[in-house]
């Protein structure tokens, strides 16, 4: 396993890679993944420029939280008290406030493993950290296999009370660096999706939608061309099953030579097709940013749901994503 570092800005980028020629490089600013390689080939979407990545508000490759999503009015209602939390959008709050987790640098150790490397990232957020309530120790772990084209995330939380946490990453797939990924195949294990006003904020869950239903797997161009994505110009939406088999895929994305299987131990997941992206941008896959040109999935706890995905005084919350990627010609 190869592994090797250089600093940008006080931050350090961390690259490992394996036997299969899988590449995986990582951050401690935001516990993020810069980007990922299979043959060379990115399978990540994010700014080319360090230090742009580094404080882009899109939050390419990021770990999020406290809690991923939108609070409306940064009132956070939790155990019969309103907290108030930092707005970075508007009125409202997103992805955790100003200096979320994706702004914060992350004590880092690296280990290697008998079939494995793993990169731990730590980060203590004190009682009122952008006015969430609780003192809070995080530990996100990426684990890239020896022989195997798999990353697997790990996130573990505790906390000196009772608090909601909902932490994932947001990161961005193009799988194989396409210019767009309107041609990507898209599956999700899904049977609802949640319903929002129009600043974004949830509402409710309802049926999902017969053009929406990604349970066999649709192009995202023939899903997002339907009038309904008029406004938005795209997926920007949770789809969610409650209690869903966390053996099988939660999320499948196929693109033209590459495929990923995506597994996680949530619920829901947000799809979100790059709308409104910074145009004109240089790109870390070779691309120039516009429009469509990558998704973001990001695995979560259900809208709002601060009970379900509340960790509890002394108790240890745990959640995984992983990325399990395959060349399409060695598919069986």
């Amino acid at each position: 396993m190869i592994i090797g570092s250089k600093q940008v800005k006080g931050m350090d980028f961390i690259t490992l890679e394996n036997e299969t020629g899988m590449e995986v490089v990582l951050c401690d600013y935001g516990a993020g993944i810069y980007q990922i390689k299979i043959d060379g080939q990115p399978m990540l979407n994010g700014l080319k420029d360090y230090e742009e990545w580094m404080k882009d508000s899109a939050y390419h490759g990021k770990c999020i939280g406290r809690i991923a999503g939108r609070i409306q009015k940064g009132e956070l209602s939790f155990e019969g008290k309103t907290y108030q939390i930092s707005k970075n959008e508007g009125e409202n709050t997103l992805h955790g406030g100003k200096r979320g987790f994706s702004f914060q640098k992350f004590k880092t150790d690296i280990a290697q493993e008998k079939d494995s490397v793993r990169v731990d990232f730590y980060y203590d957020s004190p009682d009122g950290d952008e006015g969430f309530p609780g003192e809070v120790t995080l530990r996100v772990r990426y684990i890239l296999f020896k022989k195997k084209n798999t990353l697997r995330i790990e996130f573990k939380c505790q906390a000196d009370r009772d608090t909601p946490m909902d932490i994932t990453v947001h990161t961005y797939f193009d799988l194989g660096g396409e210019k767009n990924i309107l041609g990507h195949e898209l599956s999700i294990d899904a049977d609802e999706i949640l319903a929002y006003d129009d600043e974004l904020i949830p509402q409710k869950y309802v049926e999902i939608p017969s053009f929406m239903d990604l349970r066999k797997g649709k192009p995202i161009g023939k899903v997002i061309e339907n009038d309904y994505f008029s406004k938005l110009g795209g997926l920007d939406t949770a789809f969610h099953k409650l209690d869903r088999n966390k053996k099988t895929p939660h999320i499948v994305l196929t693109g033209k030579k590459y495929k990923v299987d995506i597994y996680s131990s949530y619920d829901d997941a947000v799809i979100f097709t790059s709308n409104c992206p910074p145009f004109g941008m240089e790109m870390n896959n070779g691309n120039i940013q516009e429009k469509h040109s990558s998704v973001a999935i990001e695995p979560q706890y259900e809208a709002l749901d601060f009970p379900r995905m509340m960790v509890k005084k002394k108790e240890i919350q745990n959640n995984f994503i992983e990325y399990r990627f395959e060349r399409k010609d060695d598919e069986k």
